[in-house]
C-alpha cells in the first residue's frame, strides 16, 4: 500500500514549510526558517509605502512614479518628512 501524500497549501505565495527539529526546539536553539527582512528590504518597503502615499495624495495620475519613489527615498534617507522640505 502506498503512503498517504501530505495535501498542498495552494494558496498564492504558499511555501513548504520545513519540520521542526523538537530537540533542538526545546534545548532553545530553534531558529524560525522565516528570517527577518535586511535592512535593504526594510528600506524598500518603508520607500515604496511613502511613493504609494505620494501617488495616492495626487490622485494617482500617471506619469510621476518616478517623481514620487525619489521624493520617497530622500524622505527615508534624509528622514524629511513628506510635508517639509528638505534642508539644503
Amino acid at each position: 500500500m502506498a503512503a498517504k501524500k501530505k495535501p498542498i497549501d495552494r494558496e498564492a505565495g504558499a511555501k513548504p514549510v520545513p519540520p521542526v527539529d523538537e530537540a533542538a526546539n526545546q534545548a532553545g536553539v530553534f531558529e524560525p526558517s522565516v528570517a527577518e527582512p535586511s535592512g535593504a528590504e526594510h528600506r524598500e518597503t518603508r520607500i515604496r509605502s511613502a511613493a504609494y502615499s505620494a501617488a495616492e495624495r495626487r490622485g494617482f495620475v500617471p506619469g510621476q512614479e518616478l517623481d514620487d519613489w525619489l521624493a520617497a527615498e530622500q524622505e527615508i534617507d534624509g528622514g524629511t518628512s513628506a510635508g517639509s522640505p528638505a534642508s539644503s
